[in-house]
């Protein structure tokens, strides 16, 4: 079974790339990305005047004007995705190769599940953490500057840090996304 992991902004599709539903539960989804598998995403190239401005601000533009194209961009590597009801992040295992490279996170609205589909909405916010634990947040100032501009509401602010602070005792503890039982599940 599959399903379309989707971003949606204003009305309007922000993202979608097909996913392999892994597990479906009650409040939790697992799906897997293959490395390769081509996904659209929202993007300025090409939108006149936006050449010479920073990827940040190209996409604060793209947010606010709703000019913006969907391009086709490949997967970089095999994702390992957990999307949970009434949470503000998805957690991303990520493999290159067969080599477990660490977890992605993802601050976002949270999500919605279809049968065909999961909506939801990137709040700028991100953050790595490594095989060996160590937490390094991506984006700071630019999550700083989308609230400020009005599109991270501060509920929303709130509910990411509040996010954060939950998913930092999952990971020291090794519980859901980081559980121990997930380090040897790999792609069929």
């Amino acid at each position: 079974m599959h399903v379309a992991g989707t971003e949606e902004w204003q009305g309007r599709q922000w993202s979608r790339i097909k996913h392999a539903v892994v597990r479906a539960g009650e409040n939790e989804l697992v799906t897997f990305e293959c490395a390769g598998s081509i996904g659209r995403y929202a993007s300025s190239r090409g939108v006149p005047g936006r050449e010479a401005l920073s990827r940040s601000e190209r996409k604060f533009l793209a947010l606010e004007t709703l000019e913006f194209r969907l391009v086709d961009v490949a997967a970089p590597i095999d994702t390992l995705h957990f999307w949970r009801s009434g949470r503000f992040a998805r957690v991303i295992r990520g493999w290159r190769r067969g080599e477990f490279l660490g977890w992605y996170v993802n601050f976002e609205k949270p999500p919605v599940v279809h049968a065909d589909r999961v909506i939801t909405m990137d709040l700028v916010l991100d953050a790595l953490v490594a095989r060996d634990g160590g937490w390094t947040w991506k984006d700071e100032a630019d999550f700083d500057e989308a609230v400020r501009r009005g599109l991270v509401t501060p509920d929303e602010a709130v509910e990411v840090r509040a996010e954060a602070s939950r998913l930092k005792t999952e990971l020291a503890e090794r519980r859901g996304p980081f559980a121990e039982s997930w380090d040897s599940w790999r792609p069929s």
